[in-house]
């Protein structure tokens, strides 16, 4: 069974670097959680709508990865969204920090599904 879930913002750094020194591979991400796999595919929002997308990252949550689920809100408490981290080895060989930050309905519902996992 395959969840989606859309984030609207992903990032990727390098572990030990400021959060702010990495790169958003994902404006606003499509994320296709498979539960009988474990893995989670990244797209890019508007490919998957015109049927183009080709996946941008794919996280095999068996293996040794750290996942932090956090409610975030701004200063003034104009919004509030939630943020999951994913810390692991991915495609390019290093320990890297997946940063999504998605509505907080979205982070709920992603929530459960990685609790329910196991994760």
């Amino acid at each position: 069974m395959a969840n989606n879930f859309v984030a609207e913002q992903c990032l990727r750094a390098n572990v030990g670097e400021p959060v702010g020194d990495g790169f958003y591979f994902l404006d606003t991400g499509f994320i296709v959680i498979t539960e009988e796999d474990m893995k989670a595919t990244f797209y890019e929002l508007q490919e998957w709508y015109y049927g183009s997308a080709q996946p941008r990252l794919q996280v095999d949550l068996k293996a040794d990865i750290q996942i932090q689920c956090r409610v975030i809100q701004s200063r003034h408490g104009q919004y509030t969204m939630g943020r999951i981290r994913i810390v692991g080895v991915f495609d390019r060989g290093v320990t890297e920090m997946l940063t999504i930050r998605m509505s907080l309905e979205e982070y709920r519902r992603m929530k459960t599904l990685l609790v329910n996992l196991g994760l």
